[in-house]
């Protein structure tokens, strides 16, 4: 199998002049003329199309608001479990700690 080898080229030179524009090419057949369209119509339809878009605008605020309301009220059960869990461990904690010596017999004079 032969080895192919291949020229090293130079440096590149600078770019020549643009050339001139080319000749423009023939029109094709115009198309049939769609129908008048009035000004009043335009805005008709923009006017309704506004029109939906605020009642989205209005169902999604309406939705939004529900759900805020259901997180504040999971925010305040998770506070007030946090608050009972906090009370129970505290509870524990200093239940253990005065009932645990006396039940083990530390702190008893032995004699």
């Amino acid at each position: 199998m032969a080895i192919k080898k291949t020229a090293t080229r130079g440096p590149r030179g600078a770019a020549g002049p643009k050339g001139k524009r080319g000749a423009t090419g023939p029109a094709g057949p115009a198309g049939v003329k769609g129908p008048q369209v009035q000004h009043a119509e335009v805005l008709a339809v923009v006017d309704s199309e506004i029109g939906e878009i605020r009642k989205h605008l209005e169902t999604q605020i309406v939705r939004t608001a529900q759900m805020q309301q259901k997180l504040d009220e999971i925010h305040m059960l998770l506070k007030q479990l946090i608050e009972r869990e906090r009370k129970v461990r505290i509870f524990k904690l200093t239940h253990y700690q005065t009932a645990l010596p006396s039940a083990c017999g530390i702190g008893r004079r032995q004699g």
